[in-house]
């Protein structure tokens, strides 16, 4: 069924994830936003050089290190939708399920790719839904498969099979 779905395939975020993802991009966007916003408040009421410029430098880390984060956040959501979308696909096997510490469980699976060669990846299951020994889609390029696959267990996204 999967092989048989035309490229590029209809990708969606999966019911549930949208709000997840809308608080994490409101809050990566909100405290940057807020820590500027509160900088830019302080200069007009006291636009003392000396200040403004030690303020700012220990602002910096508020302002910049969640930007970065949510350009990461979204380099890497990026690459799994265009990998669902556009990947090869093929038919893994799950090898082990298990308790992953605070992120939940972790999910080991196995496929071969285009040229025949076994491998092995694994990703947090955020659907807690697959067992061992089920067979599963995995998505991935064909330049790289080592680093760049993913199954559906592990991403926002779904292939949309009902459009």
């Amino acid at each position: 069924m999967w092989q048989e779905i035309p490229r590029p395939r209809v990708v969606r975020i999966k019911r549930g994830r949208k709000f997840y993802l809308a608080v994490i991009a409101a809050a990566l966007i909100g405290v940057p936003a807020t820590s500027l916003g509160s900088l830019i408040l302080e200069w007009r009421t006291h636009p003392t050089k000396n200040a403004m410029t030690s303020d700012l430098w220990n602002a910096v880390p508020f302002i910049v290190g969640p930007l970065l984060l949510l350009l990461f956040v979204s380099v890497m959501l990026r690459r799994d939708r265009q990998l669902m979308s556009d990947g090869e696909i093929a038919i893994g096997k799950i090898v082990s399920v298990r308790r992953g510490g605070r992120r939940g469980w972790t999910v080991t699976y196995e496929f071969l790719d285009s040229s025949g060669q076994l491998i092995t990846a694994s990703c947090y299951d955020y659907s807690r839904s697959v067992i061992e020994g089920a067979q599963i889609p995995v998505f991935f390029s064909r330049e790289d498969p080592k680093k760049k696959q993913i199954a559906p267990c592990g991403s926002p996204y779904e292939v949309a099979v009902d459009h």
